[in-house]
């Protein structure tokens, strides 16, 4: 009697359901948030908690610290604790040692879990990714991107390359499939106009050379990743292929329309691809 029927899950009304449900169970939970965010900006400082270290994870925060101070004059910090969370040093140094406008570290008192909730309105709000959310909540005038201080070096080697990323350690996880299809194609098309075809695994060398490599590239190929964020955040044009298991608004969490990614899947996309306000 409590299953949730699958077309239900399906429909385009389910996120709306999903807020209209969570705002009703965490009215409470959603007035000490906001209060505490509040507090943080008329104290002209904020400590964030990383609850989770992947580079993608880690890269929704990355536009806050340059934004919260030219707009509002507050400091960003990382508690503590974030250090232990962060998958690999590279990360933390790329997405945030390297950022002029991070003030560094504070204890975890201090902190605060940044959570995906809507500031003024709940009714139609479009599926935003985390970085316009948080954006939003803080009332900032920002694009929704990923965005790192690291220019990236040029590699000669990889200017006629396909470059590949297979890399998905969370969606391997959570079991994600997706179509090799794409991949064939691309690959197809790169012997054609006779073009390297090179697979990377970003766990294999540092983050930094990893990043001249993407940069590097003739094309980029990667999954729904982390490594699809860097692509981004570095202004690389990129195929991503989105799995075919994986829909509702989780999707739009982590997809970034208006950059220059273009995302392939062969279930319909067009509903998570929201125009940026």
């Amino acid at each position: 009697m409590n299953e949730i029927p699958r077309r239900l899950k399906q429909s385009t009304w389910w996120p709306t359901i999903l807020r209209i449900r969570s705002f009703h169970s965490d009215k409470k939970r959603r007035a000490a948030y906001f209060a505490n965010l509040d507090t943080a900006i008329r104290r002209k400082k904020i400590v964030v908690h990383l609850p989770y270290g992947g580079l993608g994870d880690v890269l929704i925060y990355s536009s806050l610290p340059r934004l919260l101070k030219e707009q509002l004059n507050v400091d960003f910090y990382l508690s503590e604790s974030s250090t232990k969370v962060v998958r690999h040093p590279d990360i933390m140094k790329l997405c945030f040692e390297m950022n002029p406008f991070f003030k560094g570290f504070a204890p975890d008192s201090e902190g605060i879990t940044l959570a995906g909730w809507d500031r003024h309105r709940f009714f139609f709000v479009p599926e935003r990714n985390r970085i316009a959310t948080y954006e939003h909540q803080f009332g900032l005038r920002g694009n929704g991107l990923p965005e790192i201080f690291y220019t990236p070096k040029s590699i000669p080697s990889f200017a006629n390359t396909l470059l590949i990323d297979k890399n998905m350690i969370a969606g391997k996880a959570l079991g994600w499939k997706v179509s090799e299809e794409f991949f064939s194609h691309l690959i197809e098309q790169a012997k054609k106009q006779r073009k390297a075809v090179t697979y990377v695994d970003p766990t294999g060398q540092d983050l930094f050379t990893y990043a001249d490599m993407l940069h590097s590239s003739w094309r980029f190929v990667c999954l729904y990743s982390g490594s699809h964020a860097l692509a981004v955040a570095l202004h690389k044009p990129a195929y991503v292929v989105v799995p075919e298991n994986f829909d509702g608004g989780g999707i739009a969490k982590f997809i970034y329309p208006q950059s220059s990614v273009t995302y392939l899947r062969k279930r319909n996309m067009k509903r998570y691809l929201y125009p940026y306000e």
